[in-house]
């Protein structure tokens, strides 16, 4: 395979992000039980860890050529796949942190700890039409010193979980097209110049 340590590289990061995220997404479940899916990306990191595997087991089989193999293609078919997958499912998660940052955390309007500290609650929005959120098992101070910074770093890492499974897209489709000239060289355009 002729970009071999490229396409190693990239899974392998894929794998590591992946497995960070899952590690960080379950982290920011033990801070608060009031969490939605949208706000936990396990959803995402568990297509971009598969991916990863499929990946590594890719780029490790087909290390020396590509073969015309039936299970090579399957392989690599199915390696595509999941990291077109991932590339989506990884821009959706990182689109869904932010904007729990951007117009949750940034713009509440009051938050106070509840009488036993069991709960923040926060309002957003003017007198008549508050929005309410409630953080339970977490004080004011874990939301906005805790939480707030686990979400910008799982905003950022799924982004740069995206950008890898796309780079390796990219990579893995262009090499559809690297060998149909591959035994023509430049002296024989040459000679028929």
């Amino acid at each position: 395979m002729k970009y071999w340590k490229v396409f190693a590289v990239l899974t392998f990061l894929q794998l590591i992000l992946g497995i960070t995220i899952t590690v960080l997404a379950i982290r920011a479940s033990d801070f608060s039980t009031s969490l939605g899916a949208k706000d936990l990306p396990l959803w995402a990191s568990g297509p971009l860890v598969v991916s990863g595997c499929i990946g590594v087991l890719f780029v490790l089989g087909c290390r020396n050529s590509f073969s015309e193999n039936t299970s090579v293609f399957v392989i690599k078919g199915i390696s595509y796949l999941t990291s077109c997958l991932s590339v989506v499912l990884c821009f959706v998660a990182a689109t869904f942190n932010s904007i729990h940052v951007v117009l949750y955390l940034e713009n509440f309007y009051s938050c106070t700890d509840s009488e036993n500290h069991s709960a923040c609650v926060c309002l957003r929005g003017t007198q008549p039409l508050h929005i309410v959120y409630t953080y339970e098992d977490i004080s004011c101070e874990g939301v906005f010193n805790g939480l707030y910074n686990v979400f910008i770093v799982l905003a950022v890492l799924n982004s740069l979980g995206g950008l890898t499974c796309l780079c390796y897209v990219i990579l893995l489709w262009s090499t559809r097209y690297n060998y149909i000239y591959g035994g023509v060289t430049g002296s024989d355009c040459n000679e028929l110049a």
